[in-house]
């Protein structure tokens, strides 16, 4: 039975089947490691630009600290993808391209409910 369903996962659905031995510890570490280290690309950015303008060019260039922010998170997001192939074995441009689709749509959405509850309490 267990063979059968690790060929599901694999086969049909392109999934590696989990491992036993794994300690949930260590995968805890690996994705709070990996989400300080990846999230703080664009944050870093979108700071050292501001920074670097000052607080009176601050309100002037806000638009484009952001721009640079969300292309810094695109890149991001890209290299995660990427880095995530190599780990489960799949093609990297497709999970690459995967993982920019997911973000830029959490991320969009994000967006949208901040917009329309600051517009809805202001």
């Amino acid at each position: 039975k267990d063979f059968f369903v690790d060929h599901m996962l694999v086969e049909e659905l392109g999934l590696l089947p989990p491992e036993v031995d794994e300690d949930p510890r260590k995968q805890g570490l690996v994705m709070f490691t990996a989400f300080v280290t990846f999230g703080s690309v664009p944050l870093l950015g979108f700071l050292i630009l501001m920074a670097a303008w000052g607080k009176r060019g601050a309100a002037d260039f806000k638009n484009a600290a952001f721009a640079v922010s969300c292309v810094l998170t695109a890149v991001t997001l890209l290299a995660l993808g990427g880095f995530k192939a190599v780990y489960t074995k799949q093609n990297k441009v497709k999970s690459a391209l995967m993982m920019l689709a997911n973000g830029t749509v959490s991320g969009g959405a994000a967006l949208l409910i901040g917009l329309v509850l600051n517009l809805t309490l202001s």
